[in-house]
This record gives C-alpha cells, sequence and structure tokens, in this order.
C-alpha cells in the first residue's frame, strides 16, 4: 500500500489537462471523454521536482489557467487486477476508485463486468454520474472557500 498527498490542478479549456504535485514529483497528464466517463485514454508525464518553477512559468506563459485545485490524500492498493484508490479531498470528501487499464478498446466491456463482479461481491453500488456531476459543479464554484486554509507547500509535507 502506497500513501501519498497530491495537488492537482486542473487547466481551463476543453480538454481534461491536469498537473499533479507531490513532494517527490510532478505529473503532467491529458485525459480524453468526460470527467466521470467509464472508459477515458490517459497519456502523462513525471517530471522531476527540479524543473517545477520552470514548468509552472512555462504552463503561465502558454496560457494556462487553473481551474479548480484538489488537495488530496491518497491511499493506493492493488486488488485482484485493479489498483484502487481511496482519496480524501480537502472540501470535497472522500472518493473511491477502482481502476483496470486495458490497452485494447475491445477489452473495456470485459473490465466492466470484471468490475461489476467486484461490485457484487462487496455489496457495493456504483455512485450514478449524476451525483459527481453535481458535486463537482459545487466544488468549481467554491474550491477556494473550501481550501481557504490550505496552504500548498504545508499540505505536501504534513504526515
Amino acid at each position: 500500500m502506497k500513501e501519498e498527498r497530491q495537488i492537482t490542478s486542473y487547466f481551463k479549456g476543453d480538454v481534461d489537462f491536469r498537473l499533479m504535485n507531490t513532494s517527490d514529483y510532478l505529473k503532467l497528464w491529458l485525459k480524453t471523454g468526460k470527467i466521470h466517463d467509464d472508459a477515458r485514454e490517459e497519456m502523462s508525464v513525471i517530471i522531476d521536482k527540479k524543473y517545477e518553477k520552470d514548468l509552472l512559468k512555462m504552463l503561465d506563459i502558454l496560457g494556462y489557467e487553473i481551474e479548480i485545485k484538489w488537495y488530496r490524500k491518497r491511499l493506493e492498493l492493488t486488488f485482484k487486477d485493479f489498483e484502487v484508490t481511496i482519496d480524501y479531498t480537502v472540501g470535497y470528501g472522500y472518493i473511491v476508485e477502482f481502476e483496470l487499464m486495458v490497452e485494447d478498446d475491445k477489452k473495456i466491456e470485459e473490465a466492466k463486468n470484471k468490475l461489476n463482479e467486484v461490485f457484487k461481491e462487496f455489496n457495493i453500488a456504483d455512485t450514478p454520474n449524476a451525483v459527481f456531476n453535481k458535486k463537482i459543479q459545487d466544488y468549481k464554484v467554491n474550491w477556494h472557500k473550501y481550501t481557504k486554509d490550505v496552504n500548498d507547500n504545508e499540505f505536501l509535507i504534513e504526515k
């Protein structure tokens, strides 16, 4: 099991483009589709912390504006074939995510079936996207208020 603190900045725009900052590394990534879709393509680059200042300056010069920030405490573990994350996000609450990565679009339905089997096994109800969408809209409007007492540097090193 891995534990990590993350600050993820979501940039304004038509695509899901993010920068995650941890105490050890940065991760720049892009996801296709819409947030909460069942399957999305993901591309990412891990960046050494020594490049943080230059990367942030480049993103700013290129016009990337932060839409929201997530201050997340994450536990990661593997269960069967799934990557499982248990997140607590300041001002948002808890989220549990089961993820099964597939390289071939033809295997998406098979992956969904495996996920449904695990949900049945543990009597877990899949949260409807409408619930997530309502919650994310609230967070987009209020994230500054919810996180006003959070300091980026302190959050990453806090235990």
